[in-house]
Formats: C-alpha cells, sequence, structure tokens
C-alpha cells in the first residue's frame, strides 16, 4: 500500500514537471552554458531548465560560462532541446 501510493506520487510530481516546463516552449531564453557533454553544450536557465543547445557556431575559446539565447524546441528526459539563436 505504502509503496503503491509513492510510486503515484513520484509519478505525479514528474508530470507535473514536465507541465511546468512544457510551458517554455517555443520560447527563447538566455542559457549559461556550463559544460560540453557528447556532441552538444549543456547550461541553465535563469529559472534552472536544462537546456541542451545544438548548433552553437565553432569558437577557439569555447562556450563555458557565456550567456546565449536559444530557442526551445521541445523536452528531453531530463530537460529541454534548445537552438541556438542569435
Amino acid at each position: 500500500m505504502k509503496k503503491a501510493r509513492s510510486h503515484r506520487l513520484l509519478a505525479l510530481n514528474d508530470e507535473h514537471g514536465r507541465l511546468s516546463v512544457q510551458q517554455f516552449l517555443g520560447e527563447t531564453v538566455q542559457v549559461l552554458i556550463e559544460q560540453f557533454r557528447h556532441d552538444y553544450w549543456e547550461g541553465l536557465t535563469d529559472n534552472y531548465l536544462r537546456v541542451e543547445i545544438h548548433a552553437l557556431p565553432d569558437r577557439i575559446q569555447g562556450w563555458q560560462h557565456t550567456l546565449v539565447n536559444a530557442h526551445l524546441t521541445h523536452l528531453l528526459d531530463d530537460g529541454v532541446y534548445g537552438i541556438y539563436a542569435e
């Protein structure tokens, strides 16, 4: 009984989190780049959305600790997919 209730609460929490993130899809937001992972840059918005940014132009010094604009297009398992927007 306790275990089933716990699973339901965790599922509700996940769904609520996805719905709150979904409201930002289609928006262009600023992202503070943190690191390069698996062929994409990753960072956080000012409200702590984790964003994978694809198609950043090449830059000799990299993009770490830089604010960039990203257009948020769709949800990922652990964040949002963003495309670099100048």
